[in-house]
């Protein structure tokens, strides 16, 4: 079975694809003498990753580029938003670590070096400040103290933003895609909060997204179709349909066996024909490998094959 925390992953990198909700975040995020001196109309995502092979098992990031005011050159600031849901005392030393990773390949491909700026993103139930690293030795004698490497980052402790802060980001979907991750360990607290979630009506342009938010939230609710309609019964009809439409495709297949059973007795034609499904439906790729349980290299190929 796939890592739980790849599915938490996945859906706040899937967010911050959109250029859109990555700039929206950013405005909240930021802080304002940040703020002050990028240019947050030209971020734009990159693919890559400063995590090695060791890290991969800790965290995932997202990686973004971002001018400077007032800078005629091609000079960037690169924002990672390191995405934790769990404490984990040792972030900052497995963040020096990244860091050094970051600024090694700028070296190594011979570029302008660019500052890194790093966000850890937390969602957990448990209250958490991370320590610097200073603060992790016992009884650091000052004189020592200017030896031990800093550096600043910029804690996101979603939990304990109230539900009216996330509602007043600007953004309709990013506001529930929040209160979604919010509370996401929580499936009571999800079934109450429904409306905060999805009582809003998306533009179809989030279409894809909406999916995406609507898949994250059935996984964990886990309720049978005669209690969604219940539950549903409030949300606007346009939202509610897709809702609807999405748990019929996710039972059709299973979506719990598909993280379970993988590809251990290959590739059966029903999950070929789930594929097919989903990916008409516009299901992105990420989404169809979590679903079925088959790693995106193999979704590619079966959708190419189709195509």
């Amino acid at each position: 079975m796939k890592n739980k925390n790849n599915i938490h992953d996945k859906f706040l990198k899937s967010i911050l694809s959109d250029k859109r909700l990555s700039k929206d975040f950013f405005r909240n995020f930021l802080p304002e003498n940040i703020k002050a001196i990028v240019d947050l109309d030209s971020l734009i995502s990159i693919d890559k990753s400063f995590v090695d092979s060791e890290l991969k098992e800790i965290f995932a990031d997202a990686l973004f580029l971002c001018k400077l005011k007032e800078k005629d050159n091609d000079f960037f600031i690169s924002i990672i938003v390191e995405h934790k849901s769990y404490p984990d005392k040792f972030v900052n030393i497995q963040i020096l670590r990244y860091l050094a990773n970051g600024y090694s390949e700028q070296v190594k491909n011979g570029k302008e070096i660019k500052p890194i700026l790093v966000f850890i993103y937390y969602h957990g139930k448990r209250k958490w400040v991370p320590k610097t690293i200073g603060e992790l030795i016992n009884d650091l004698p000052q004189e020592l103290s200017e030896f031990v490497p800093h550096y600043n980052s910029i804690f996101i402790d979603l939990v304990r933003f109230s539900d009216e802060q996330l509602q007043n980001v600007g953004n309709v979907f990013l506001s529930s895609a929040l209160t979604l991750q919010k509370y996401i360990h929580d499936p009571e607290q999800l079934i109450k909060n429904i409306e905060l979630i999805f009582g809003t009506f998306f533009p179809e342009d989030y279409g894809n997204l909406l999916r995406t938010l609507i898949v994250y939230y059935l996984n964990t609710i886990q309720v049978d179709f005669v209690y969604l309609l219940e539950i549903i019964e409030k949300i606007p009809s346009p939202v509610k349909k897709e809702i609807m439409s999405t748990y019929e495709l996710i039972e059709k297949q299973g979506i719990e066996k598909g993280f379970e059973q993988g590809i251990e007795k290959g590739v059966e034609k029903k999950t070929i024909e789930v594929i097919i499904r989903s990916y008409t439906k516009g299901l992105s790729y990420d989404l169809i490998s979590d679903i079925t349980g088959l790693s995106i290299e193999k979704v590619k190929d079966i959708i190419d094959d189709y195509k």
